[in-house]
């Protein structure tokens, strides 16, 4: 057993980012004042498209979907392969997620399986760019002109992924982003809604705060000192200053954050290239991905003792994704069967994600590959 631990992922906070907190309790704004303003436009500038920071990726797309009226007795369709998050976002207006299967190469959301999911209650079309690689926006957009319904990109992972030149956030009608510790950039916790829908972001805002039309900042720099009327249910999806500083700290070297994952991505391909029974992602023609993951797929053998095999050498791997209709809330309610998914069923068995984040060194890089290659040739090949 070696003595360090490659873990998965490791948030891409370096020690001076501590620094750039100060300012947020030098200047008595701890949480919605000025820092969430300039992080909020310093993701729209890459995102692009304007943007309202919130407390996850999911309170982010709950606002969207509730801005758009869905609600009890609709219909969004959620690819059945991702995070939980994806259906709850829409089970929590009281909608119901209606799943799809995926594509098995690019792990995304399998456009004619969206089609045929669609219903006379059907209102809405998630596109979950898994792991940071674009799903196929320019057949799902087809789908929601033909059936006039809103498209929102589950964008969580995709800060900075591209695809024909546009941006992950400015691809559907409006998108949510993570900054979560195993996102491209983090915040500990954090969100961010974008859009090019102005009255979106507008009740967005409202609705991530109590539903009060301006904030204590904005009163502040007006010289209002009256509360705001409530027009509208609202929530506390609000961020802080202090996260906001922290993502601040991050965005300045995204450029070099991006560079440094993709460098790693393209060292696995180039060295699991050929790896007998070894899936490795696939990216779309016009595509650029930030590779928040790096999911291969196990086939053939089983993925726990491939699993076992990298964690006796010191590697952390884990199941990449889970099929969301046959996990514990969704079960019953889906109407889930086996066989109803089958390429998000073979992801939910094979999928597995290794080692990617900035700061992983060449040597430990080339400790994953050697161990991965190991597995994938001694684990026994099943029947």
């Amino acid at each position: 057993m070696t003595a360090t631990r490659i873990p998965v992922a490791r948030p891409p906070i370096d020690p001076a980012d501590l620094e750039a907190l100060r300012p947020a309790f030098e200047s008595g704004w701890i949480t919605m004042g000025p820092a969430v303003q300039e992080f909020e436009a310093a993701v729209a500038k890459v995102a692009g498209a304007d943007a309202v920071a919130t407390t996850s990726a999911t309170s982010a797309m709950h606002l969207a979907l509730l801005a758009w009226g869905i609600g009890p007795g609709d219909e969004v369709i959620v690819p059945a392969y991702t995070f939980v998050a994806s259906a709850h976002a829409v089970a929590q207006t009281g909608a119901t997620p209606v799943f799809c299967d995926v594509d098995p190469g690019t792990l995304n959301i399998d456009a004619a399986s969206a089609a045929a999911a669609v219903t006379e209650r059907t209102r809405a079309i998630m596109a979950v760019h898994l792991f940071g690689t674009p799903a196929p926006m320019a057949a799902l957009r087809a789908i929601c002109r033909e059936h006039e319904l809103w498209l929102l990109e589950d964008a969580a992972c995709a800060l900075g992924s591209t695809l024909d030149g546009t941006p992950c956030g400015a691809l559907g009608d409006a998108a949510a982003f993570s900054f979560h510790p195993r996102k491209v950039i983090t915040t500990g916790e954090g969100g961010m809604l974008t859009s090019g829908d102005a009255d979106l972001l507008t009740r967005a805002r409202a609705q991530r705060n109590h539903g009060a039309e301006m904030s204590a900042f904005d009163r502040h720099q007006l010289g209002i000192g009256v509360y705001p009327t409530f027009d509208l249910l609202g929530f506390n999806y609000r961020l802080t200053d202090i996260q906001a500083r922290l993502g601040l700290a991050q965005m300045a070297r995204l450029d070099s954050i991006l560079a440094e994952r993709r460098r790693q991505a393209e060292h696995y391909f180039d060295a699991l290239a050929g790896v007998d029974g070894l899936g490795l992602p696939a990216l779309p023609a016009g595509a650029t991905s930030c590779w928040q993951s790096f999911a291969v797929q196990v086939r053939g053998r089983s993925r726990a003792a491939v699993q076992a095999h990298l964690a006796a050498g010191g590697v952390s791997a884990v199941e990449s994704c889970q099929l969301v209709p046959a996990l514990g809330y969704y079960a019953t309610r889906s109407g889930y069967v086996a066989g109803a998914f089958p390429a998000a069923e073979a992801l939910a068995r094979n999928a597995l994600s290794i080692p990617l984040y900035v700061g992983l060194a060449e040597a430990d890089q080339e400790r994953v590959v050697a161990l991965l290659t190991e597995a994938m040739a001694s684990v026994a090949v099943a029947a």
